[in-house]
């Protein structure tokens, strides 16, 4: 005799497979999270849905917030550039920041920031970057910013403190001017911040302590009647939708010496002068991009978008 077997029928089926589906578009999410989280795509490149609307809100839970901070010498047109990345990203948190007014308290408020215009420094501004980068900040260094630092009054003041202290220490220990020891003692703490700041020197110029950062030093501006930037990392969202090759509206520019084994070189800059590093990218805590020209005198929106997205999510 023939066993009737029924039939499941559609509906059936689709309920013992729902809870799969559920736990299948749960693991999509989280992946889509994580990948937004740590910038390894941008919300806009997810298509079909409003990845980034949906990112926005419900994970970042607001707008991302831009930091354009400035000084008072350097390349580069701060508020052009803001109003340049205002028109662009309307939906996104663009705030000046003075090199007076900023504090490492302050830095923290931004998920990016793009500094220009901000070629001379004090080694407290420099130790308030550093700090951010450390803490995972992201970065879009542009030009000479950081080239020209100078010890300010709050370093001179621990040097001078600290001085006191250690000749005070050797007197203690009956080490005595004069003697072999003596002169060990100080031979010992001459690479010291604080021996350097009161003896040797209140000004460095280029990176300095930030070009274990960088990845990069700084080999001094280049003027040049004409310039094109020509796309090196044809794999790079920073130059996508770009031609091979443009010509860009800037003729100044800062030339660098990268470490080749610690970056990743996207773009150079063509001149009659010869080529350099145009655009760079290297990770520390965080992430840097340094652009060798002021951004808002590329003439081309499409980079300038490219770079801000890659960046900031939201």
């Amino acid at each position: 005799m023939a066993r009737f077997v029924a039939q499941e029928s559609p509906l059936e089926s689709l309920e013992k497979q729902l809870p799969n589906l559920i736990i299948l578009v749960i693991l999509v999410l989280a992946l889509m999270v994580v990948l937004t989280k740590f910038q390894w795509i941008h919300c806009s490149q997810v298509p079909f849905v409003n990845w980034c609307g949906t990112y926005c809100s419900y994970v970042e839970q607001g707008k991302s917030r831009i930091g354009v901070l400035s000084g008072s010498d350097g390349i580069g047109d701060p508020v052009e550039l803001r109003r340049q990345l205002t028109r662009l990203r309307g939906f996104t948190l663009v705030e000046p920041v003075r090199g007076e007014e900023f504090s490492a308290g302050l830095l923290r408020k931004f998920d990016l920031l793009v500094v220009e215009k901000f070629k001379t420094a004090s080694t407290r501004q420099v130790d308030a970057v550093k700090g951010y980068l450390d803490a995972g900040g992201t970065v879009i260094w542009v030009g000479d910013a950081f080239s020209n630092q100078y010890v300010d009054s709050y370093d001179l003041i621990l040097a001078n403190q600290t001085n006191e202290s250690y000749y005070l220490e050797l007197i203690a220990l009956n080490v005595t001017p004069g003697s072999a020891n003596w002169d060990k003692a100080w031979n010992n703490v001459k690479t010291k911040n604080w021996y350097k700041y009161l003896y040797n020197q209140t000004q460095f110029y280029g990176f300095d302590v930030l070009e274990d950062y960088l990845k990069a030093r700084y080999d001094g501006n280049i003027q040049t009647p004409s310039a094109s930037l020509r796309v090196i990392d044809i794999d790079s969202l920073v130059l996508r939708g770009l031609l091979k090759e443009f010509d860009i509206k800037s003729t100044q520019f800062s030339k660098i010496v990268p470490d080749a084994s610690g970056v990743n070189i996207i773009a150079q800059i063509i001149t009659p002068q010869g080529s350099f590093t145009g655009i760079m990218e290297t990770r520390y805590a965080g992430r840097i991009v340094y652009v060798s020209f002021p951004l808002e005198e590329v003439n081309s929106t499409t980079l300038l978008t490219n770079v801000i997205d890659y960046l900031a999510p939201c």
